[in-house]
């Protein structure tokens, strides 16, 4: 199994307090019997094969739960088990310091490394998402569950109370992103890392970026390090793509020091897609017949040029010379943008609109000492994404 796939498959659960109906993704994989609750016998059967003798072989089993390939064993892998600020259908937020109350103690978990054996503990002890009784689960689980540390003992103390003493014990590193959800080819991204003693400064921050939807092998990275005030900033370029997830990673002193804090972006081009229909040019007063034309808003191309591969151009026959149009546009309002071509290379102005399903506009351009007026209305041919 592999982390990504996986992580795209638990990011359909909703980003909210897991329940069985609010995490079915979650909840089918710990339904280790298929009966539609997750209940004693799953909790049995999983602990069983967790502890057995085949305890940590890479097997790729069923019974993988945090998806790192090893069955039981001390593996860890990324995994979000709360939701809390994670996106459905979108980036995990990871936390260092997760808190379940098990058997009257809170343990705290690290969403960073968390083992096969953390998944089943954590989800064995969710409200509204184990179904069964508390007398098989202790004896079957409360020893190995609750002997996680760091832990504090609930007692007298407040829920809220006590969870504020368990993530004091995490000394938890708080890595926030200022990073949007839509964008258009440059975004910049701001990344702030703090602790309980405020901003952590000189702390190595380290960027891998990738484009899942139009090329997953193109993999970039960057980096830096945190200002005084815990702050690195930076620019993330779309590379003409679809789609961008950004995962970062903070670490202690060096960038092979321990992980302080890890978390995942994504954003979504603003505008991007093909778009095919209907156009006419007007030169010297005559208009050409309808023509077929296709039109590219934004860059597709993943290797830097920009330059959008397909067909994104039209030529036009009309009663001026052949005049050849190579358009690119940004905005959702067409208030500025690119044409050329060999035979009117004076670009004037674009002006129009454009939406998810359908684009309409105008370009004019300058043709010795005629205005040419290229006029066209599309629909959305492949992946418009326009807000």
């Amino acid at each position: 199994m592999h982390q990504r796939p996986y992580a795209a498959v638990l990011s359909l659960d909703a980003a909210a307090d897991p329940t069985k109906s609010s995490a079915p993704v979650r909840h089918a994989i710990l339904d280790r019997d298929s009966d539609e609750d997750f209940d004693d016998a799953d909790i049995i059967f999983l602990e069983s094969n967790l502890t057995g003798p085949l305890a940590g072989s890479k097997d790729f089993s069923r019974d993988d739960l945090n998806g790192d390939g090893f069955t039981g064993g001390d593996e860890t892998a990324r995994f979000d088990l709360d939701r809390i600020g994670s996106r459905q259908f979108g980036a995990a937020e990871y936390s260092n310091c997760t808190v379940q109350s098990i058997e009257g103690q809170l343990v705290a978990f690290d969403e960073t490394k968390v083992t096969d054996m953390d998944v089943l503990c954590y989800y064995a002890y969710q409200d509204e998402f184990f179904e069964g009784t508390s007398e098989i689960r202790k004896n079957v689980l409360g020893e190995i569950c609750g002997s996680s540390a760091p832990a504090a003992k609930v007692g007298s103390e407040t829920l809220a109370a006590a969870q504020t003493t368990v993530a004091e014990t995490c000394e938890e590193a708080q890595l926030s992103v200022d990073f949007p959800e839509i964008v258009n080819n440059f975004a910049p991204i701001v990344i702030s890392l703090t602790d309980s003693q405020g901003p952590i400064a000189d702390a190595p921050v380290g960027l891998t970026i990738t484009f899942p939807d139009d090329n997953p092998n193109f993999v970039t990275t960057t980096g830096g390090t945190t200002n005084s005030n815990g702050i690195f900033e930076t620019t993330v370029s779309m590379q003409g793509a679809r789609r961008v997830v950004v995962e970062i990673e903070a670490r202690e002193g060096n960038a092979e020091g321990p992980v302080l804090a890890q978390k995942t972006v994504s954003a979504t081009a603003r505008y991007f897609g093909i778009y095919a229909g209907t156009a006419t040019l007007t030169s010297g007063g005559v208009t050409s017949p309808p023509f077929a034309f296709t039109l590219g808003l934004g860059a597709r191309s993943l290797d830097g040029t920009g330059v959008p591969p397909g067909p994104s151009e039209a030529t036009v026959n009309s009663s001026a010379p052949n005049d050849h149009f190579d358009v690119t546009f940004s905005g959702s309002d067409f208030t500025g943008g690119h044409v050329q071509g060999p035979s009117n290379p004076n670009f004037i102005s674009i002006t129009g609109t454009a939406s998810p399903s359908t684009a309409s506009g105008v370009i004019a351009s300058e043709n010795g000492p005629s205005v040419d007026v290229f006029t066209f209305t599309a629909q959305c041919a492949d992946v418009c994404i326009v807000n």
